[in-house]
C-alpha cells in the first residue's frame, strides 16, 4: 500500500535548531503531551534533544499542554504568563491547531 507520512520529529527538531540559530534560548513549548499519542510525545521528545545539544533544560515548566478543552481566553492569558515569567524570546507550537489564538496572544 502506498502512503505518505509527516515527520513531527524532525519538523520540530528543525524548528528549535533555527530558533536557537536566530539566537533564542527562552522558548514555550506549545502543544498536547498525551502520553497514548505517539506524535505528540515524539514532538515534544524532538524538542528536549534539540535544545538539549545547546545545553538548554527543556523545563516541564517551559511548556504549556495542559490546555485541551479551555476557553481561548484562558489558553491565551496562560500562554502570556508563560511568556512573561520565563521571559520567553520565542514560542514553538508544536500542533497547527494552536495557532490561531497564539497569535492573537
Amino acid at each position: 500500500m502506498d502512503s505518505v507520512i509527516w515527520d513531527t520529529g524532525t519538523a520540530v527538531y528543525q524548528s528549535v535548531q533555527y530558533l536557537l540559530a536566530q539566537g533564542h534560548r527562552r522558548v514555550v513549548y506549545v502543544g498536547e503531551l498525551d502520553m497514548a499519542i505517539r506524535g505528540f510525545v515524539m514532538r515534544w521528545d524532538a524538542f528536549r534533544m534539540a535544545m538539549a545539544e545547546h545545553g538548554i533544560e527543556a523545563r516541564v515548566e517551559d511548556r504549556l499542554t495542559h490546555i485541551r478543552g479551555l476557553e481561548r481566553d484562558i489558553k491565551i492569558k496562560h500562554l502570556l504568563d508563560q511568556v512573561r515569567e520565563r521571559q520567553a524570546t520565542a514560542i514553538l507550537c508544536g500542533v497547527g491547531y494552536h495557532l490561531p489564538w497564539v497569535y492573537q496572544a
